[in-house]
């Protein structure tokens, strides 16, 4: 058996995989893209309030 008859059955597994879950891939990655920016500004906002506080304490 040489490589290229394994080849063409992962590329129609892979075919028949994403017939099979079709867009859901892409949901699960907006998704997760959005609770990480979620994420990311709820761990962003007290350090920038800081910073501004910090601004206004020293002008």
């Amino acid at each position: 058996m040489n490589s290229t008859s394994g080849s063409h059955k992962h590329l129609r597994f892979h075919r028949l995989s994403g017939a099979f879950f079709g867009d859901e891939p892409v949901r699960h990655e907006v998704t997760d893209f959005l609770l990480f920016t979620l994420i990311a500004g709820l761990c962003a906002w007290p350090i920038m309030s800081m910073a501004v506080a910090i601004a206004h304490m020293v002008s």
